[in-house]
């Protein structure tokens, strides 16, 4: 007994800096982004991946009700609805930064949804889709190879370079 050669020799593993799911914006390119977007709507899903790390469908299904605000400070509380399950099952509570909570102090919300309370759910997958829209923000930009899952990853990197707990963030995501 033994194996007579390495099953796994031919396999060829992508590297690192190219797989997408690895990458990260620096902070010069979040805020590019975010300043070169001209729609509202748009622009709310940037500022709560970049800045709260939530997942594309969280910011989808995001409700006036998550948000929770105080003088000084507020947090997102992802948390169940009738039409939306956390990806975990449980509920979550994010802290505000500055910059968010400034964006979110800005803004009025009426209606079930933060993002396009205008659209209901449909057959699709996401209640509103945002990809077409996004992919020619990324395109004007310069940065085609950013997908939605990279504004987390961004969250997550900056924080811990940043000088974050690691088990922080975690929690957080």
């Amino acid at each position: 007994g033994g194996l007579v050669r390495n099953p796994v020799a031919e396999v060829k593993v992508p590297d690192p800096k190219r797989t997408r799911s690895e990458r990260f914006l620096t902070r010069e390119q979040r805020d590019l982004i975010i300043e070169r977007c001209e729609r509202d709507d748009l622009r709310l899903m940037l500022m709560l991946g970049f800045h709260a790390g939530l997942r594309l469908r969280e910011m989808v299904e995001a409700r006036p009700e998550w948000l929770r605000l105080w003088p000084g400070g507020g947090e997102i509380c992802v948390c169940e609805t009738e039409t939306f399950i956390p990806k975990d099952g449980e509920q979550r509570r994010i802290p505000l930064n500055e910059r968010l909570l400034a964006y979110l102090r800005g803004l009025t919300f009426s209606g079930r949804f933060l993002v396009r309370p205008d659209v209901g759910h449909a057959k699709h997958k996401y209640r509103w889709e945002p990809r077409k829209p996004f992919a020619r923000l990324l395109k004007d930009v310069g940065l085609e190879w950013v997908g939605w899952h990279t504004l987390r990853h961004t969250f997550a990197t900056l924080l811990v370079q940043g000088g974050c707990p690691i088990a922080t963030v975690a929690q957080w995501l």
